[in-house]
């Protein structure tokens, strides 16, 4: 037997799916989640099974609007901010690195800022290969 929900209750788990989505979004842990909808009263294997239906909906959302062509363009311009902001580590860290080097050629201390460098890089080519997937 299928009960018929009434205007209200449907409105009320719209906005409650509305709320854990957005929670799941901002990155809240689904645990939490769960804990919140058990103190209000839910019974945690419904808290559950309902936290995981909004997770996969959105899952499903975002993957259609990577694939979609304003989604495309979204992504591609994400990753080529992470090449521009890889460059520019290796850069500085280039650059942090030649003028301590340069102060220390009579005898001293230098920095070598070997994360800048090599994090740098694997932004850039984390970069590089995200644009390549998602660019036109």
């Amino acid at each position: 037997m299928s009960e018929k929900l009434t205007p209200e209750e449907e409105k009320a788990i719209e906005e409650l799916s509305e709320g854990v989505a957005y929670e799941l979004a901002k990155g809240e842990n689904k645990g939490k989640i769960v804990k919140e909808l058990v103190r209000q009263g839910w019974p945690k294997e419904s808290a559950v099974r309902f936290v995981d239906s909004i997770e996969q909906d959105l899952k499903q959302y975002a993957e259609q609007y990577k694939n979609s062509p304003e989604g495309r363009q979204v992504m591609a311009g994400k990753y080529k901010r992470r090449m521009l902001y890889g460059t520019l580590w290796a850069i500085g860290g280039t650059v942090v690195t030649a003028v301590t080097y340069s102060a220390a050629s009579g005898g001293g201390v230098y920095v070598i800022a070997w994360g800048a460098i090599v994090f740098g890089i694997i932004d850039f080519f984390i970069g590089l290969f995200g644009w390549l997937k998602y660019k036109d």
